[in-house]
């Protein structure tokens, strides 16, 4: 079953809590919160905390390939 936008948007969503929080706090001081559109995932940018190899780990601890 293929997922529509709004459900990979709301999964994305539970996943990257920590990311959502620091999006908040980013819109204070960067405009649209984001200081590089290469990060721009939905509903929000996620931050990266480690990188190994072809892997990037954000703050909640998903990891992503680069």
């Amino acid at each position: 079953m293929e997922l529509t936008r709004e459900e990979l948007k709301e999964r994305n969503r539970q996943r990257s809590q920590k990311s959502g929080q620091l999006f908040k706090r980013a819109q204070n001081v960067y405009p649209n919160g984001e200081i590089s559109g290469a990060r721009k995932f939905d509903p929000w940018p996620f931050y990266g905390v480690r990188g190994e190899g072809a892997y990037i780990w954000d703050v909640d601890g998903n990891r992503y390939l680069d």
